[in-house]
């Protein structure tokens, strides 16, 4: 049997990523694709990539923007990301138990307890046991646990209350290792207003422009739960409206999976919605950038406590493309052409990947470049 061109398989797993994204994160549930136009569009024909004429006609049932520069998942986390992104060396500043190092003169959610490598230290970096950090845990209130290297979308991010030992025992051993144990932040009366249950953030979209020491924001929203969530994503039921440049927000609700878009005004009875200090907001993302010399974009989840103060929730080396563009327009905008004519240089070589994992999480790539010769990074 004739083996596969390997580029050939390669755009096959770009198809697959794009469908599977478009599915996921895009189309109403039970649209037929299939009445979709689906032509290369000839804006990216000139850059040597195929880009269906599907995602345009999507992202303006979104938003009512149209524009053939809209960015699909597989020309950004396959080319655009690894060119923006040092993936290795970012990873350095994705694990929240280290924000406080990283990011030390910004506001964060006061820490209960780091979990590394499954050990548990205080705010202090003071070991503890686990029994000792379940006795704390057990009289208080209530706190957040949440994964500290991967959280994105709200996954695995849970509040508990004190007064339930068994309870604060079992989910501790769920999550196992690595690990970051908050307070509740208490947001801003301003914020509540969005929904008072959960803890309503600003994603901000940093970039760093190619070739120069710009940075610039390429987009902004405020996430919102629905009605009894504690987490702000919209797959609890809420939704996430585009901040304006003067930190109003904007009355258009939208969604993932949904064409279209609601109104503040008519389903919440809200008009007038501003973010406070969004000024402050702002400069603190975009300073913050300027500290990570490792990622030229980068999603920032920012809360506003009750004194008015930005507080840093998350950073995301990898922020999806499908967020931004649903609100905002194409990812890059004006930025686009320059881009995509960097990215246009870039070459493929079919290697050899191995991965080997212990018990305790660590893991090491190998990759054989060559018949009988490894490479490790």
């Amino acid at each position: 049997m004739m083996e596969q061109n390997p580029l050939k398989k390669f755009r096959g797993l770009e198809i697959a990523m794009d469908n599977i994204r478009m599915e996921e994160l895009l189309l109403p549930q039970g649209y037929d694709a299939s009445e979709l136009p689906y032509k290369p569009l000839d804006y990216f024909k000139q850059y040597g990539f195929k880009v269906s004429s599907a995602f345009p006609e999507i992202y303006k049932r979104c938003n009512g923007i149209e524009s053939d520069k809209y960015i699909p998942a597989s020309l950004y986390f396959y080319y655009i990301s690894p060119y923006l992104v040092n993936m290795n060396l970012s990873m350095a500043y994705v694990d929240k138990n280290m924000y406080f190092r990283h990011f030390p003169d910004v506001r964060q959610p006061k820490t209960i307890f780091h979990n590394m490598s499954g050990r548990f230290y205080t705010e202090e970096m003071q070991e503890v046991t686990f029994d000792e950090a379940v006795e704390t845990l057990n009289v208080k209130e209530r706190f957040i646990v949440k994964p500290s290297i991967e959280s994105g979308r709200g996954r695995d991010v849970k509040m508990l209350s004190g007064g339930g030992k068994i309870e604060i025992e079992n989910t501790l051993k769920d999550y196992e290792s690595n690990y970051i144990i908050q307070e509740v932040v208490k947001q801003h009366p301003e914020m509540g207003r969005l929904n008072h249950t959960s803890l309503n953030t600003c994603r901000l979209y940093t970039y760093r422009r190619v070739g120069t020491s710009d940075y610039m924001l390429l987009g902004a929203a405020v996430r919102f739960g629905g009605k009894g969530a504690y987490r702000d994503n919209a797959c609890t039921g809420g939704g996430f409206c585009k901040i304006n440049d003067d930190g109003n927000v904007e009355d258009a609700i939208h969604n993932y999976r949904r064409f279209g878009w609601g109104s503040l005004k008519t389903e919440k009875g809200l008009e007038g919605l501003h973010i406070p200090n969004y000024d402050k907001v702002l400069e603190t993302a975009l300073r913050l950038h300027k500290t990570i010399p490792y990622m030229d974009l980068i999603g920032w989840d920012i809360a506003v406590d009750e004194e008015g103060e930005p507080v840093l929730i998350e950073l995301n080396q990898y922020p999806d493309c499908e967020f931004l563009q649903i609100f905002n327009g194409p990812m890059f905008g004006e930025y686009t052409d320059e881009l995509l004519e960097r990215i246009s240089k870039h070459h493929i070589e079919a290697v050899t990947v191995y991965k080997r994992s212990f018990e305790n999480g660590p893991k090491q790539y190998e990759y054989n470049f060559e018949v009988g010769k490894a490479y490790s990074i």
